[in-house]
C-alpha cells in the first residue's frame, strides 16, 4: 500500500478510509501511517500520530458504527 507523504484530510481521508480499511487486516497503525499520519518516535521508528489521525478521521467519517458495531442503524 502506498504511503501518503502529506496528511489526508476531509473527503480524501474519508474516501481512503472507506476504500482501504479492509486492506490493513484491523491494523489501525498501518492505516494511520499510510494516510500520512506518521511521526518519528524517540528510537527513530515511525509511529502513528493517533491524536491527529483520529481527530481528522472523526471529522471526515461518521465513526458511530465503527466504535459501537451493536448500535448500527436499521
Amino acid at each position: 500500500m502506498r504511503k501518503h507523504s502529506v496528511k489526508l484530510q476531509g473527503d480524501d481521508l474519508a474516501n481512503y478510509f472507506n476504500d482501504h480499511q479492509g486492506d490493513f487486516n484491523g491494523n489501525g497503525d498501518a492505516l494511520c501511517l499510510a494516510a500520512g499520519y506518521g511521526i518519528k518516535a524517540e528510537d527513530g521508528t515511525e509511529k502513528c500520530n493517533f491524536s491527529d489521525f483520529i481527530k481528522e478521521l472523526a471529522d471526515a467519517v461518521d465513526l458511530t458504527n465503527y466504535l459501537n458495531p451493536n448500535n448500527q442503524e436499521k
